[in-house]
């Protein structure tokens, strides 16, 4: 994994090969430009500090880790998803699972919304879900199925305007 600094052209600025295979998304924690979070195909999250050699943080999985996003109000909040459709929502601040759920359908993409209140779910089917409130909610808010839109019916990836709308 490597960072590059944008300000003096491309000049690498971090390595670190800690990872034994792929990695699979890299998230930014949003109040903390130190800290950054990875995980990958060798089944971990791992969370950094760029100051540092090491991880400072790493957490293993029975499965590869396809996904993981830091909450994008405070980032009190880390969630990840494995190849078994289950989302485990960690509070990185003692590194507690605080929930897990298991869905039935090949979870595709999450995010949230800016403010961190609402939390959007694609799966293979096409079906955006919007939960309201954090990891401990399960109020589903809205659910739509796209049909039509696309060849594969799927929701292979989720998008919000920066505005919020």
């Amino acid at each position: 994994m490597q960072i590059f600094s944008v300000e003096n052209g491309m000049t690498k600025a971090w390595e670190n090969k800690a990872h034994a295979s792929n990695i699979n998304q890299v998230t930014c924690h949003p109040t903390n430009e130190n800290q950054f979070a990875s995980v990958g195909s060798d089944r971990t999250l791992k969370v950094w500090d760029k100051r540092k050699d090491k991880p400072v943080h790493t957490e293993r999985s029975k499965v590869e880790i396809i996904n993981g996003v830091f909450s994008p109000d405070d980032g009190n909040t880390l969630v990840t998803c494995n190849f078994e459709e289950e989302l485990t929502f960690y509070d990185p601040r003692t590194w507690q699972v605080v929930r897990q759920i298991k869905f039935k359908n090949e979870v595709d993409d999450f995010m949230w919304d800016k403010t961190g209140s609402v939390f959007f779910l694609g799966d293979n089917t096409g079906r955006i879900s919007l939960f309201e409130g954090g990891p401990s909610s399960t109020k589903t808010q809205a659910s739509v199925q796209l049909s039509g839109v696309h060849i594969s019916g799927r929701c292979d990836c989720l998008c919000m305007h920066p505005d919020n709308t």
